[in-house]
């Protein structure tokens, strides 16, 4: 029997979509791109806003300030580090 949600565990979740899309091009090609950071702006819409290179890293605009984020290595897997992107709040 399936429990019901409670309303704090449905506040906490947070709805996810996945989409696929093909891309015409050699798949190390693809890896660089997605990997610099300086053309996140271009894909990873949910990051923040004006991602940019700053004296310490990389910053993000956001709704709850700004972020300082700090991307995980590059691998031999092909995975996008996006989802292991190292968020700070500094103001």
């Amino acid at each position: 029997m399936k429990e019901q949600a409670s309303d704090s565990q449905r506040s906490t979740t947070i709805e996810s979509r996945t989409l696929s899309v093909r891309i015409d091009q050699p798949i190390a090609k693809v890896y660089e791109f997605l990997v610099d950071p300086a053309k996140w702006n271009k894909w990873a819409f949910g990051l923040g806003k004006s991602l940019r290179r700053s004296d310490g890293g990389w910053i993000a605009d956001s709704d709850g300030g700004l972020l300082k984020v700090r991307f995980t290595a590059r691998n031999q897997r092909w995975a996008v580090p996006n989802s292991t992107a190292l968020l700070e709040v500094i103001r």
